[in-house]
């Protein structure tokens, strides 16, 4: 089993603010396909194909 760079996602990962301050944090879509091939559950590589395919 191989080891995911989690800390290279979360530092290309993408910010979001409101002009209240609220901050929303997401991953870029191909760190987030690639999360989820290596977790391997059927229902996230469901997800992964489905997000490869947008």
């Amino acid at each position: 089993m191989g080891t995911l760079p989690v800390r290279e996602f979360l530092d290309r990962a993408l910010t979001v603010s409101s002009s209240d301050g609220l901050a929303v944090h997401y991953l870029r879509r191909e760190d987030l396909i690639a999360m989820r091939r290596a977790v391997g559950r059927p229902k996230d590589l469901r997800r992964a194909e489905e997000l490869e395919r947008r």
